[in-house]
């Protein structure tokens, strides 16, 4: 029976998304067209591309609702949060404006505050409004949003204080788009401050959970920066959480995390980290697909500049450009340039310049080759 009401909402949302303008002027609720709008960021959140491309036209329509609604739908205390729910969820302040000057009770005077501040991308003024705001003590469907939202103005002021406001997010919010940018947003907090277990942990939970939703590629590279970011055994231990969490995923999953985490070593001339993922996503992609691509470029970016030079050429010849992205073809071009550069013998070197056999290597070679490196570096690091 709940998973009929749940697609019976979903329905719903998107037929009213279809019929928007019919909405508005039927007198539809503002708290009714919010209720549909809700069920569809779940959606969003499992990953359903179709409710990621209703959710526009639907605040659209609670927007025109809002709009059109009469004096007595605001002594609804219903219609009342669904404004402040719909302002926060991207339709701005202009609602809360007009329901300022309009004036309620429904909402705590510096709660609709802070919301205005928020929306109008002053943080700082939305923290000192929402100081005195308790999220438990507001309605479940409120609260979790509240308590994202001074989470997210906290975060550099009190990243501690930040990381509890996402734990009661998470705890009024279960299986929504609140919950899903909590988990990202503590996963990276956790990262922040070198917290490793907690970070392991929390990255799980997200993968686990929301691998498949609309933001989830969009974390891929903060993750793959924090997993880079920790010493080198944290991911080479089949012992370590982060390892055994991304064992347990999907195939798909396991090779995007793999190839994130390859990218990121590589552009950090992490060469450990770079060469071990590149081999594991390389051995979940099939030969001649743009994932097989990618795990050859990560790998040889960085095997160029240690003693495999002649492995990490062959297989920077290997990598079809066409089957990459424009960034990556960039990093094609980086890589190849600096492989050139490092067995390059410098024009204005004299005849028989090579050391005798027993002897060091030239001194002002080496400079070069650091200089080379160097070079490359700059022009990676571009990349990022």
């Amino acid at each position: 029976m709940r998973v009929r009401a749940l697609s019976l909402a979903i329905a719903t949302a998107a037929s009213l998304a279809a019929a928007a303008p019919a909405c508005a002027e039927a007198g539809q609720e503002p708290f009714r067209l919010l209720r549909g709008l809700q069920a569809l960021q779940g959606r969003v959140a499992a990953g359903d591309d179709k409710a990621q491309k209703a959710q526009p036209e639907l605040l659209r329509a609670i927007g025109r609702s809002i709009a059109a609604a009469s004096e007595a739908a605001w002594e609804d205390p219903r219609n009342v949060r669904a404004v402040l729910l719909y302002a926060l969820s991207g339709g701005g302040p202009e609602p809360l404006r007009r329901l300022k000057a309009r004036g309620t009770d429904r909402i705590p005077p510096a709660l609709l505050e802070g919301a205005i501040a928020f929306t109008e991308g002053r943080n700082e003024a939305a923290r000192k409004a929402l100081a005195g705001i308790d999220p438990l003590a507001l309605p479940a469907g409120t609260g979790g949003h509240i308590a994202l939202v001074k989470a997210m103005v906290e975060e550099a002021a009190d990243p501690a204080a930040a990381d509890r406001l996402l734990d009661v997010a998470r705890l009024l919010s279960p299986g929504t788009l609140i919950e899903e940018a909590a988990l990202r947003r503590q996963a990276v907090l956790a990262s922040g401050r070198g917290d490793y277990d907690r970070f392991a942990f929390l990255s799980g939970q997200y993968f686990r959970r929301f691998r498949h939703s609309a933001y989830a590629p969009a974390f891929l590279p903060q993750f793959a920066a924090a997993v880079v970011g920790f010493e080198f055994p944290m991911i080479a231990s089949a012992e370590r959480p982060i390892v055994s969490i991304i064992a347990g995923l999907d195939t798909g999953t396991r090779r995007a995390l793999y190839l994130a985490i390859a990218r990121a070593a590589a552009i950090s001339g992490k060469a450990d980290h770079a060469i071990l993922t590149a081999d594991r996503a390389a051995a979940l992609s099939g030969p001649g697909t743009a994932e097989r691509a990618r795990a050859d470029l990560y790998a040889a970016a960085v095997l160029i500049a240690t003693e495999a030079y002649d492995l990490g050429i062959g297989k920077l010849a290997g990598v079809d450009a066409a089957l990459l992205g424009s960034a990556d073809r960039d990093l094609l071009r980086a890589a190849t340039a600096l492989s050139a550069r490092l067995r390059e013998w410098p024009a204005d070197a004299p005849a028989g310049a090579l050391p005798a056999e027993g002897q060091g290597p030239d001194p002002d070679l080496a400079v070069r080759g650091k200089k080379a490196v160097a070079e490359a570096d700059a022009l990676l690091a571009s990349l990022q």
